[in-house]
């Protein structure tokens, strides 16, 4: 009986958990900017792409001995994404840094 007790406490908080997120969500629809390859402007806000980690823009990277901008390949990558169509982003958190965490598709395409 204890079992099944612990069980329903532990869905009812998943439960309340969820419709926390939701209820916490932002919708964004738009064009979007690339600023580097996991981040981008969005409606005049600044997105870190959620579960993403680039070069920053300015980061210079190592091939087999040279030097190459990786940070602005990142960008450019993401932005021919980006060029696709318009976003939907979601969003229910913040990075350290302030700007929102979000999952985003390109055209209705994830």
């Amino acid at each position: 009986m204890r079992t099944l007790i612990m069980a329903i406490v532990f869905a009812a908080l998943t439960a309340l958990a969820a419709a926390l997120t939701w209820w916490n969500e932002k919708r964004v629809e738009g064009m979007g900017q690339a600023i580097d390859g996991d981040s981008i402007r969005l409606a005049g806000e600044e997105y870190r792409l959620k579960g993403i980690d680039a070069p920053e823009f300015d980061q210079i990277c190592d091939k087999e001995g040279r030097a190459w901008r990786c940070g602005e390949t990142a960008r450019i990558v993401l932005a021919r994404e980006l060029a696709r169509g318009p976003l939907l982003c979601r969003s229910s958190e913040r990075d350290r840094y302030g700007r929102r965490l979000a999952i985003c598709t390109v055209a209705g395409m994830g």
